[in-house]
């Protein structure tokens, strides 16, 4: 338990203010049937609702700035997903040109009557092969983490792995 730390002069000005709180809520409640007064606090309710809207908004899971981050990590996710996709359609081509003339170059010499023919497994094996595919495929599974990297997901993640530690806890004190 902490000590309270406050000085003599830091109480007498939170009491002040506490009392101030308390006439005005005091002169509130006694005015309460005055249609003035009475227009006035739904006013003062409908600010202060409106007040709540928007701090809700520019803080918390759901504020503009973590909408933000969200959205760019999903075009940072996009942008790899693009980049793999041209790298692998890239590679597909490669190796069907290069299919397409090893089909050409066999097709004529067993034509020739040629019977020493490559098997289709070494002609595959010849194929063009990926240089970057790897490096190009771990930076899209990289960036489709995004959606564990959201705010509301690392808050979700936080609270279960809390939950789960306190699980951990309480059982291993009932033992």
């Amino acid at each position: 338990m902490t000590k309270n730390t406050k000085t003599g002069s830091q109480k007498v000005e939170a009491a002040r203010i506490a009392l101030a709180k308390a006439e005005a809520s005091a002169a509130r409640e006694a005015a309460k049937g005055n249609p003035v007064i009475e227009s006035l606090t739904e006013a003062l309710d409908s600010i202060n609702a409106d007040i709540n809207i928007h701090s809700r908004l520019l803080n918390g899971p759901n504020s503009f700035e973590n909408r933000l981050a969200s959205i760019r990590l999903r075009a940072d996710w996009i942008d790899a997903q693009m980049t793999l996709t041209i790298a692998q359609d890239e590679l597909l081509r490669a190796q069907k040109i290069s299919l397409q003339a090893h089909i050409d170059n066999l097709a004529e010499r067993v034509a020739d009557g040629e019977t020493e023919i490559p098997t289709a497994s070494q002609v595959l094996r010849d194929l063009p092969q990926p240089q970057f595919a790897q490096f190009i495929e771990d930076e899209y599974h990289a960036k489709n983490a995004w959606k564990d990297s959201t705010p509301s997901a690392i808050t979700a993640r936080q609270k279960a792995e809390k939950n789960a530690t306190a699980t951990d806890d309480s059982v291993a004190s009932a033992q």
